[in-house]
């Protein structure tokens, strides 16, 4: 597993400064969730930790053997409409015949060993981010992105797809960077959350949380640690977190 400390003096666009002086660990086995109000850089910061920017002013410095393998879930599942529910996993594999129990047993995982010759047009919102799951989770990455997975879901499948997440992220020791505006949804998931602010994007403020979520008998209650985090750190998170659908300001201190 390749580690990975990122160094971000700045990402502009023309003479728009995204981030600015930006740097954390990726450790291990860890799970980040980054935090922060729309336009952040969120989305951009992921794009440059998956490779796909490489125009930033900075380094990702790769531990214990790097370069990592980074795999990326994106806010819309992207599968290939032509292709069924196995050949979209897969697609993105060296050699799928040799890997063929692996894909037997993702396709378990996520509950569509059964729909494995369905078509993604045939799939609930829900089925299609599973499978967009499993396609990233297929090359056995050091990192998983996960760039708002979760979003325009019900809630119900998004619950069901957060446990997969943490399934997947406890069989497999990926570490995952996950991107929400959901904190609720970061403490529930996360051992660290970084909160980032207004652009360009800085690291205002970092949490980590005990105990660690490796542990699947561990269970959190996401409700009274987000509003205990609420009241220690309102000035920082005012206008970034969102609760059961509400702004919290610094007025909600108990």
């Amino acid at each position: 597993m390749n580690g990975c400390r990122v160094k971000i003096k700045d990402k502009s666009f023309g003479e728009m400064s995204v981030i600015q002086n930006l740097e954390f660990e990726i450790l291990s086995d860890a799970f980040i969730s980054l935090v922060g109000p729309s336009g952040a850089g969120k989305s951009t910061l992921l794009n440059i930790l998956s490779g796909l920017d490489a125009e930033f002013n900075g380094s990702l410095e790769w531990v214990d053997g790097g370069p990592g393998c980074v795999s990326y879930v994106f806010q819309d599942p992207r599968l290939m409409p032509w292709l069924s529910v196995r050949e979209n996993i897969e697609l993105v594999m060296k050699d799928a015949n040799d890997d063929s129990s692996w894909i037997d047993h993702l396709l378990h995982r996520i509950e569509l060993n059964e729909r494995a010759d369905a078509f993604p047009g045939q799939l609930s919102g829900g089925m299609q981010r599973r499978v967009a799951l499993a396609r990233a989770m297929a090359i056995k990455p050091d990192i998983l992105l996960l760039d708002e997975p979760f979003s325009s879901l019900d809630a119900p499948t998004a619950a069901s797809l957060r446990e997969l997440v943490l399934d997947l992220w406890r069989d497999h020791s990926s570490a995952v960077v996950l991107v929400t505006h959901n904190l609720n949804e970061a403490v529930e998931l996360a051992d660290q959350i970084l909160f980032l602010s207004k652009g360009p994007a800085s690291i205002i403020h970092q949490e980590t949380l005990n105990p660690s979520r490796i542990d699947p008998d561990v269970v959190r209650d996401p409700d009274n640690l987000t509003r205990d985090l609420l009241n220690c750190q309102p000035e920082i998170l005012s206008g970034i977190a969102v609760v059961d659908g509400r702004n919290y300001k610094s007025a909600n201190k108990r």
